[in-house]
């Protein structure tokens, strides 16, 4: 399903036809760029991809087995506009049907036409990798997971060839690059979860900000992050009032990073919440995610705030 809006806070469902199919589709990201809109996914056990031009009307990808398929199960999970404003796509996700599982990458040009990006040896590995999201800066793209039990980057000029690079323990579930520098979000077991932060500036090396307001006695978990005009901001879920609420930490440079107070009634209830995914345009910050008792009685949900901050570009 989705839906659209002129100012994050009034929704509408847009229609389904594109969107619907035998068995069960996922939409997992979208993103924006010149030539519309693209949403990534899952179709069954297949990666699956959907276009649209305005967000009203959308058109899925038709699916190749050689692309989107394969043995075992595959899934994009997060999708950007290419580097360089040319039009092209990048999709990260992964395909089960390698070994233990490797992080699998597509391509497209236009969004409606893909091919699936031979793995030179850097998307695979010991044990299981999984690549969660994917982020766009002027040095090319970064794209951060997991990779045998600990958090793992991958980056790449083009969306063609991919390096490995080791950010440390945990599992880094979203990232966002900003100039030379990179910023990924995640969470580590410590006496259940605590959020963690690590930034990448203009060497190869991750740096952990951890402590603070990110770690806690109950869990913390971040499950993506955005840079806007006067702060990042990161989104996810912690367990204060016993099930699972909303969350949300900001900050400046991305170093020292700040939970804002909880609101049993904006982020809590009797019911469970979580944040999922989050964009912030100038000093809005608009973060989606879920409420609900059980998987099968969950609705959507979404948080606008606006951000106040020094009035200059967070610098990560």
């Amino acid at each position: 399903a989705a839906w659209r809006s002129p100012d994050g806070r009034e929704w509408a469902r847009v229609p389904s036809e594109g969107l619907t199919g035998p068995g069960d589709q996922r939409l997992l990201d979208v993103a924006e760029g010149s030539s519309g809109l693209v949403a990534v996914g899952l179709d069954g056990g297949s990666a699956a991809v959907w276009s649209s031009a305005d967000g009203e009307v959308w058109e899925r990808v038709g699916h190749d087995e050689a692309v989107f398929g394969g043995p075992g199960d595959q899934r994009a999970e997060a999708v950007a506009a290419a580097p360089g404003g040319g039009g092209g796509w990048v999709a990260v996700g992964t395909d089960a049907g390698v070994g233990d599982g490797d992080a699998a990458v597509w391509r497209s040009v236009d969004g409606r036409s893909w091919e699936r990006v031979p793995d030179g040896g850097g998307l695979g590995g010991p044990g299981s990798q999984a690549a969660l999201d994917v982020a766009v800066g002027p040095a090319g793209l970064t794209a951060v997971g997991v990779g045998d039990g600990s958090a793992q980057s991958w980056t790449s000029s083009d969306g063609g060839a991919w390096t490995p690079l080791a950010i440390g323990d945990g599992v880094a579930a979203a990232g966002v690059a900003a100039d030379e520098r990179a910023v990924a979000a995640g969470s580590a077991a410590a006496d259940g979860l605590d959020a963690l932060v690590w930034r990448r500036s203009e060497g190869p090396s991750w740096e952990r900000q951890e402590g603070g307001e990110l770690s806690g006695p109950l869990d913390q978990e971040l499950a993506a992050v955005a840079v806007g005009d006067a702060l990042a901001v990161a989104v996810g879920r912690t367990n204060l009032g016993g099930g699972d609420d909303a969350a949300v930490w900001s900050s400046a440079d991305g170093a020292a990073w700040v939970r804002s107070i909880h609101d049993e009634e904006l982020f809590g209830g009797d019911q469970a919440q979580r944040m999922l995914d989050v964009g912030v345009q100038g000093t809005t910050a608009v973060a989606v995610g879920w409420s609900g008792s059980s998987p099968a009685s969950r609705d959507a949900a979404v948080w606008v705030s606006e951000l106040r901050g020094g009035g200059a570009r967070a610098q990560l």
